[in-house]
């Protein structure tokens, strides 16, 4: 249904005097809970679905692209976001290094990056889950707070332009991430990790917040080191924020 929907929108921008004509339909579904001193304290389940339409209309022996977004996918919604993102292109100047839209192409489907079952988990399986890491992440009476986010997303993507091309895909993603705090004395100790995965997959945040337990305890009281050259080893993740 989608697929033809957006066939429709199409046909339309180009009766309507588009050159070339895309639609884009993206439909995202997050359930996100937050947690703060060791608590849960936020719950959110939010979904945002809508249709974008890019037109191109030939101008001064070059192309001029145009743009328009809504939410509302009423036949008469859709007609004056096709008609608007036309009317964005007379605001606008031909840009020579656009060429046009996408030509349709052979694809192949990319395995294994969607997980239904991130459809079916329910808000009080997440809390529990979540509840379970600020647990182990405060097992040790050094923690002074623990702060973790876990969020579980599901996006459908689907897209026809004038040029042939029209497919659809869908992909979840699986992510948490936890900070925490130690204190002993004057001293301090951060450990911070997060883990994302496309399937839902309990261990993997259960062992960030072991780790991340580990490394804050492992952090306080440090030594001096005498002043020398020597070799730094790092950790992969370590590496990975100094080079962003």
């Amino acid at each position: 249904m989608t697929i033809d929907i957006l066939s429709q929108i199409v046909n339309k921008a180009e009766k309507e005097g588009a050159k070339e004509a895309e639609a884009f339909y993206c439909d995202k579904t997050e359930l996100q809970v937050r947690a703060k001193k060791k608590q849960v304290k936020i719950g959110e389940h939010k979904r945002d679905i809508g249709v974008g339409i890019r037109v191109a209309i030939k101008r001064d022996g070059g192309l001029v692209s145009g743009f328009s977004f809504t939410t509302d996918f009423s036949k008469d919604a859709m007609d004056r976001t096709v008609k608007q993102a036309l009317k964005t292109c007379l605001a606008k100047e031909t840009d020579p290094d656009f060429k046009g839209f996408s030509d349709k192409r052979p694809y192949k489907n990319v395995p294994e990056i969607f997980d239904k079952k991130l459809t079916e988990v329910q808000p009080e399986e997440v809390i529990d889950l979540v509840n379970g890491q600020m647990e182990l992440a405060s097992a040790d009476k050094r923690v002074e707070t623990v702060v973790g986010l876990t969020s579980l997303l599901v996006n459908e993507v689907a897209v026809v332009n004038s040029n042939g091309i029209s497919g659809s895909y869908k992909t979840s993603n699986f992510y948490s991430s936890i900070y925490v705090l130690a204190k002993e004395a004057d001293s301090l100790g951060v450990g911070s990790f997060d883990y994302s995965n496309c399937f839902f997959e309990e261990e993997g945040p259960s062992g960030i917040a072991t780790d991340a337990l580990d490394l804050a305890i492992r952090q306080l009281n440090p030594k001096p080191v005498k002043a020398e050259t020597m070799d730094l080893v790092m950790s992969p993740e370590a590496f990975a924020k100094l080079i962003i």
